[in-house]
């Protein structure tokens, strides 16, 4: 069986099932099953793959068929050109969520203040905070999620990638006392909160229903029931604070409900940014 063949069988059987990428997938699987990247599959076409692993690579391919997502096959991510490993309990980073650490970089890039404290609340993978840690290297890095068994993910991806952050189990920022925001008088915050809607929730792909971690998706009828409560615990705390900056994933159409509701607690420079699609995708305004 030559790497073209079994390319060939698995994008056909793929197809049959109308999986929406069959060739991308194929060759996203049999790459991690081979322990390569790729460009080599196509530079190695005529290669012959061993019956021991070809029977692995059509064991994963049916996993697809049943719409099982490709990086819980594969058990990992590329994220900002990183390599994220994923588990059931973590959501699987999104390539829209890239657009929080390009926003995020340019602000820390173009800051002059030398302390800021970068706070990922919700950290899930960790991901977005170990792009940011690994592209910029003078702030001081911090995660927050209420799992125990997502902070041991996030935190094994974060030595994997060789950054240095510190994750805290925390209920939204439940778990930082006056004396913290005292000591860290400079915040840059991200999130990437539970945002859609039930319906939306109820309606998205198998992928994303089954195998997704729904606490990791639904934020309540109208998406916003976990942005409402960070609102609430950022009411007391922001006015303490020399700076704030802060960039949140959102659902397209909510950012107006969210620009009222931010404004309630004093929200200046709102602003909306679209993704790569033109979809207001992520929401960030200063103190």
């Amino acid at each position: 069986m030559t790497i073209e063949n079994a390319l060939a069988r698995a994008v056909k059987k793929l197809h049959a099932k109308k999986m929406l990428s069959p060739d991308l997938d194929a060759e996203v699987i049999l790459a991690h099953v081979l322990k390569k990247d790729r460009a080599f599959l196509f530079s190695h076409l005529e290669q012959s793959v061993s019956q021991q692993k070809y029977a692995k690579f059509k064991k994963m391919i049916q996993r697809r068929i049943k719409h099982e997502p490709v990086a819980h096959i594969t058990g990992h991510k590329y994220f900002y050109k990183l390599l994220i490993a994923i588990s059931r309990k973590v959501l699987i980073p999104r390539p829209e969520s890239e657009l929080l650490v390009d926003l995020g970089l340019n602000y820390l890039k173009n800051d002059k203040r030398k302390k800021i404290t970068v706070i990922d609340v919700g950290t899930g993978s960790g991901a977005i905070i170990i792009a940011l840690a690994k592209n910029y290297k003078k702030a001081k890095y911090i995660g927050t999620d209420k799992y125990t068994s997502v902070l041991s993910t996030a935190r094994k991806n974060a030595r994997a990638n060789k950054t240095k952050i510190e994750f805290i189990k925390s209920d939204l920022l439940n778990k930082f006392n006056a004396s913290f925001w005292r000591r860290n008088p400079d915040i840059l915050l991200v999130a990437n909160l539970p945002y859609l809607p039930t319906r939306v929730w109820k309606n998205s792909m198998t992928e994303v229903r089954k195998f997704e971690p729904r606490e990791a998706l639904d934020g309540g009828p109208d998406g916003l029931r976990y942005y409402r409560d960070l609102v609430n615990d950022l009411a007391g705390i922001i006015k303490k604070l020399k700076s704030f900056q802060t960039y949140w994933e959102i659902h397209p159409g909510q950012e107006k409900e969210l620009k009222k509701i931010l404004k309630q607690i004093g929200a200046k420079k709102i602003k909306t940014h679209k993704d790569l699609c033109g979809r207001n995708r992520v929401i960030g305004w200063q103190k």
